[in-house]
């Protein structure tokens, strides 16, 4: 990480060094507001458009593996509302059932 902030600081409209700390803090660092903001300033600085589908990709899986985690949450938070069991629950359903349109889209497009 070291020599992509001293790339950074050496050129800091140099798009390629935002990109990799971004993924640096998302995928080892588990520090996903530090992403945010490596990928925020990597777009900001206009790079080269065939990058834009990796950094794409990568939110989109993010999304992607969160949605079965979502629901699980809600099911099992469910049985502190008794009185709302049956809507939390459905809403589970909804969730799973958006993550598996969302999994065929990714494999139709």
């Amino acid at each position: 990480m070291a020599s992509i902030q001293q790339a950074e600081r050496v050129d800091p409209s140099y798009p390629d060094p935002h990109f990799f700390g971004g993924m640096i803090d998302l995928q080892d660092r588990k520090d996903p507001s530090d992403a945010v903001t490596e990928f925020e300033t990597y777009l900001a600085d206009h790079p080269p458009s065939d990058m834009l589908p990796e950094v794409q990709g990568d939110a989109d899986n993010r999304v992607f593996y969160a949605i079965p985690l979502l629901a699980l949450l809600i099911w099992w938070a469910s049985r502190w509302f008794p009185d709302k069991r049956e809507f939390l629950r459905t809403g589970a359903f909804v969730l799973i059932g958006v993550g598996i349109l969302y999994a065929l889209y990714l494999l139709v497009a």
